[in-house]
């Protein structure tokens, strides 16, 4: 089973599972209330969120981290939309920031949209084929929809063009390391993946 974006993501995944713990274990805390009621109130929370990141989005729109934070507030209003439009975005001003990929995956799968988005980004890549993010969010989804042959052939060409292309890095990294061949090569690249992001490992 392919693991795109594994180690690199280990870290966010755990915080994230944590806040969710926290936030169930606050919610096992209050005093029960209608479910009505409890809807009422996490809605209105979400809104009152959206709104002062759509504030903030004027400001700063070209901070990838402020993107990826609206993301997550998009998706929990339910505007899967809105979260793809901006995860995008931080995805052409950092392509080497992995949560947006990661976050995106999960969009596209919970829809069966993996193939479909993969020859959006092809076709963005045919347009623009200097596009790295396009590039790495392409061979992404092929990895998700387990072509591990073609998933590494695109990573090797990633690199080829980008060294420091961390995602790519990463992912042929695992590839090798499940197929227990070029242990040298995949130990290189992992190294190289925590090297540039060393707050994901």
């Amino acid at each position: 089973v392919p693991r795109p974006l594994e180690p690199v993501l280990r870290l966010a995944r755990a915080t994230r599972v944590a806040e969710e713990h926290h936030l169930q274990g606050a919610q096992a805390r209050r005093p029960r209330i209608g479910g009505q009621a409890v809807l009422h109130a996490l809605q209105c929370q979400v809104g009152v969120a959206r709104a002062r990141l759509e504030t903030r989005l004027v400001e700063d729109a070209k901070r990838p981290d402020v993107l990826v934070l609206a993301a997550k507030v998009y998706v929990a209003a339910g505007d899967v939309a809105k979260a793809e439009h901006v995860l995008r975005q931080a995805i052409q001003l950092a392509p080497g920031l992995p949560e947006p990929y990661a976050m995106l995956v999960d969009i596209y799968r919970s829809q069966s949209r993996l193939a479909t988005a993969q020859a959006q980004f092809d076709g963005l890549i045919q347009r623009d084929a200097s596009d790295i993010g396009a590039r790495v969010m392409a061979a992404t989804l092929v990895h998700a929809q387990n072509n591990t042959v073609e998933a590494k052939r695109r990573y090797v060409e990633l690199l080829a063009m980008d060294p420091r292309a961390v995602i790519a890095a990463n992912n042929l990294a695992w590839i090798y390391a499940d197929e227990k061949q070029n242990l040298d090569a995949a130990l290189d690249l992992a190294g190289r993946a925590t090297e540039q992001l060393p707050d994901y490992a």
